[in-house]
């Protein structure tokens, strides 16, 4: 998940899938997860869990016995890890992650798409994760990508995710979260979990919306 403003808006969403994946924790694009959390993201997380991150470091303690005294505060919207239970997602759940057609995604970042195919993406350490990109000659301007969960359902896997920013009207549950290259649409269905990333676009409201439901009534 190419380039500036249509010859470019998106060779950067292959980038966006790995600088997304490294603030969602798990290695895969618009994977939730938390580990210790920095100030813009949060760590990395093998099995794309959510949920259980630390929100912040303790010191060395403090003097005559007393309990060390926490460096950071609570991260805002971070779940306390002993009340809840980790989600894991599970990548690759469908053969076929294309949940928008050419028009949808077109009409979603309302740029010229040619066609989506399914390809792959740098997962985690740079190696090959599958994918679907929407495509326009050599500018991928969508990455799309199906999960399963474990652990918990796909709308608590959506709503435990930090940082994110609620969408209503579609799904069991869905919430916008924004990476360094562009923001990324998590909806929940009953059985799946579906990301939409853009790059350097920042689609309304509403075409979120209406690609959440594209998505879902092709997955579900």
């Amino acid at each position: 998940m190419a380039k500036g403003k249509s010859g470019g808006v998106v060779a950067a969403v292959v980038l966006a899938a790995v600088l997304i994946a490294g603030n969602d924790g798990s290695g895969r694009d618009g994977d939730p997860g938390t580990g210790a959390t920095g100030s813009t993201g949060t760590g990395a997380s093998t099995d794309g869990q959510v949920g259980d991150g630390d929100g912040g470091g303790t010191s060395d303690g403090g003097g005559d016995g007393e309990p060390a005294a926490p460096l950071y505060g609570p991260v805002p919207g971070q779940r306390d890890k002993d009340q809840a239970p980790s989600v894991a997602l599970v990548p690759d759940a469908v053969a076929d992650e294309c949940v928008l057609s050419a028009p949808e995604a077109e009409a979603l970042v309302r740029l010229p798409v040619e066609r989506t195919v399914m390809t792959s993406v740098p997962g985690p350490e740079e190696t090959p994760a599958p994918g679907c990109v929407a495509v326009q000659g050599e500018n991928q301007q969508v990455l799309m990508n199906v999960y399963e969960v474990r652990g918990g359902s796909p709308a608590e896997a959506v709503r435990a995710r930090d940082g994110a920013r609620p969408l209503d009207g579609v799904g069991e549950a869905a919430a916008i979260v924004m990476a360094r290259t562009g923001p990324t649409l998590y909806v929940a269905g009953q059985r799946f979990l579906v990301t939409v990333a853009v790059a350097f676009r920042e689609p309304d409201d509403d075409a979120w919306r209406a690609a959440g439901r594209a998505a879902l009534d092709r997955v579900e």
